[in-house]
């Protein structure tokens, strides 16, 4: 049987978007492969994980217990732990960028999968080892043909986010939630837009769903957004709750600035990004409203699938909610476009791509 040896970083348990795709991923590699992936954490019970993420199958994970605090040198540590550890003869597939490039050193064959060009340390390591013509044993996948494009890497494929579409197969909800936001509160994510659409429509309610320890205090003050008495703040809900929430919507909204960050770091991605939620919402089948960014505009189609709006505009958002949140054959059509447009986009599409790209030449 073929083996799928998948390296990450993530430490377990987590709330981020990286562990998310990771346990995702490699579900969908365990349905056909032998798949074994590796973290840099402690042990955690796997059956809390397949609950959480409402994971299919029963992956193998080998835990690095040696390094809790995650920096450059506990991840130059886990990268041999990597080498001495991994199924060389198994298809690699990693996220860790120190990790395929050492084994890439060592001559043995990886998948890198970048989300973001490197950064820091690990930029400087990556340049210096394609200089000196370390990294003939990678191959690359992109989040992004913007990523590639900057990287100035010819080779590789580029594969966006997914979903899986069975963590949507719902009996029809009650709906429960009138504009919902579901995801990271970090800096970018629009939580702005919403308080600003919640004091114009003030009939309406706003719910917004996220980690409330990540919204910046020095630009929010949380006690006076409770106070607004039409927007609902919900704590982080863990992914096993989303499907639900998002089915007992009635729309959801992804206002987007153009400057995005993912984590408490404010690491920049509005140029790279292939937002995890947004294939949610599409599975979802509901209204979308959402900031008119370039960076996904090859799947989020005007008036196909959702409504896209000029982020910052607050004056075109004002109008189309207006405009567009009564119930027609219109946004019917978004409806159904939006669900038809996630099945192009599932994880166990992603793997057999991957697959046979490793397998070529």
């Amino acid at each position: 049987m073929i083996k799928v040896n998948y390296i990450s970083e993530i430490n377990l348990p987590s709330k981020s978007g990286y562990a998310h795709h990771v346990l995702k991923i490699c579900d969908a590699f365990s349905k056909k492969y032998k798949t074994k992936l590796f973290v840099n954490s402690n042990k955690i019970n796997q059956k809390i994980l397949r609950k959480n993420y409402l994971l299919k199958t029963n992956f193998e994970i080998s835990y690095y217990k040696k390094n809790r605090q995650h920096n450059f040198f506990s991840r130059i540590s886990y990268a041999f732990f990597i080498l001495k550890n991994i199924d060389k003869e198994s298809i690699i597939i990693s996220r860790s960028v120190l990790s395929s490039l050492l084994l890439s050193t060592m001559k043995i064959k990886n998948i890198v999968e970048l989300h973001h060009p490197p950064t820091g340390l690990t930029k400087v390591i990556f340049n210096l080892a394609n200089f000196f013509g370390m990294c003939k044993s990678l191959k690359y996948i992109f989040l992004h043909k913007n990523i590639k494009k900057e990287m100035n890497i010819a080779s590789g494929i580029i594969l966006d986010d997914c979903v899986d579409i069975s963590d949507f197969k719902l009996a029809n909800l009650k709906i429960k939630y009138e504009y919902s936001y579901v995801g990271s509160l970090h800096k970018g994510k629009g939580l702005e837009i919403i308080i600003k659409l919640a004091l114009f429509f003030k009939k309406n309610f706003f719910h917004i769903f996220g980690d409330l320890n990540s919204i910046d205090s020095k630009h929010f003050d949380i006690k006076e957004i409770k106070k607004i008495p039409n927007i609902r703040l919900h704590n982080f809900k863990k992914y096993n709750a989303i499907p639900k929430i998002l089915k007992s919507s009635k729309f959801l909204l992804m206002p987007y600035l153009k400057n995005v960050s993912v984590n408490s770091k404010n690491l920049e991605v509005s140029n790279y990004m292939s937002p995890l939620k947004m294939f949610d919402y599409l599975a979802s089948g509901k209204i979308i409203f959402a900031s008119n960014l370039h960076v996904y505009k090859h799947i989020l189609k005007h008036k196909y699938n959702c409504l896209l709006i000029k982020n910052n505009n607050l004056q075109d958002w004002f109008f189309s909610i207006r405009k567009f949140s009564k119930k027609n054959s219109f946004t019917s059509s978004l409806s159904k476009n939006a669900l038809k447009t996630s099945y192009k986009y599932t994880w166990d599409k992603r793997v057999e791509k991957i697959i046979n790209y490793y397998d070529s030449d």
